[in-house]
């Protein structure tokens, strides 16, 4: 693999053919827009030459490129590699696995063009890339189970890979109308995850009227939990200890509606880092509770 020094490309002779094996997730791209506005482009994108004389393709730093679009710049910093075309496919993964930034979603897009598109056989795939059979193999399922309407909406991020993983356990023919209500009523990983059990457990008669309205979901979202009235602390409790219940309460209503299986390693980082300050806080709490528990027990 020739490696050539970074160059100032025109972002207009960049293509994104294999932008197909990347997912948009919009709350990653509008992070890198903000970074791209702020501080500029911090590390290069990688490319390969095009088919066409001047032309690129991007290998990896799609966000950037269209980061670099919207804001209106004209040039983008690369680096130039000359690879073929299995190679190329290789490399997307070693350069995001190091970042630690490609989905089980995106490993499984490019393992299955390997194979099916490339014609390699599950034991070369998996010489070429240092994985075993049987890791190549989950790959190529988890994308031959998903039907062409998932897989579209999961590249456009209309829906997360948590989403796609838990449609996949229904047959292909009936994701379709699954993916429906799950835009519909927008459901959570959690909350599809649900549904597609409700599927699977339920007779299909039933099936209509759970994909048409998904009420035991729905009821669930707005289901009262101890110690509230609703979705707001009892009004006796002093304010203080009012004021903190409630954050809590909305705190654990986020972690509920989250999708983590959509985040990036990157975002999964921050997450650490903040429940890490989080745990400290509820440790002392939690001493200081138990401390006047015995002060105020007879």
């Amino acid at each position: 693999m020739a490696e050539v020094e970074m160059v100032d490309i025109p972002v207009n002779t960049m293509g994104e053919s294999y932008g197909r094996f990347r997912l948009i997730h919009p709350g990653s791209e509008a992070s890198m827009l903000e970074s791209m506005r702020q501080f500029g482009q911090i590390l290069p994108v990688v490319v390969v030459a095009g088919v066409e004389p001047d032309r690129y393709e991007l290998i990896d730093g799609f966000k950037r490129l269209r980061a670099c679009r919207q804001l209106g710049l004209k040039k983008i910093q690369a680096k130039v590699l000359a690879l073929g075309e299995r190679p190329v496919k290789a490399v997307i993964l070693q350069l995001n696995w190091k970042a630690r930034s490609i989905r089980e979603m995106e490993e499984a897009m490019i393992v299955h063009s390997l194979h099916r598109d490339d014609q390699l056989s599950q034991v070369a795939i998996g010489l070429l890339l240092g994985r075993h059979k049987s890791w190549v193999c989950r790959r190529i399922a988890l994308m031959e189970k998903l039907s062409d309407e998932t897989l579209n909406h999961l590249k456009l991020g209309l829906i997360g890979p948590g989403h796609g993983r838990h449609l996949t356990r229904l047959p292909r023919g009936n994701q379709e109308k699954a993916l429906q209500t799950v835009i519909k009523h927008r459901l959570s990983c959690r909350e599809t995850e649900k549904l597609v059990a409700m599927l699977l457990e339920r007779p299909r008669w039933e099936h209509e009227n759970i994909l048409h309205l998904p009420l035991e979901i729905l009821e669930e979202r707005c289901a009262p939990h101890p110690g509230r009235q609703g979705n707001s602390i009892e009004p006796s409790i002093a304010p203080q200890v009012r004021d903190f219940g409630q954050d809590c309460l909305a705190l654990a209503r986020s972690l509920a509606a989250a999708e983590f299986d959509s985040f990036s390693p990157e975002e999964f980082e921050i997450l650490v880092s903040a429940t890490e300050s989080v745990q400290i806080v509820l440790a002392q709490l939690k001493s200081l509770c138990a401390l006047n528990a015995k002060i105020l027990t007879p």
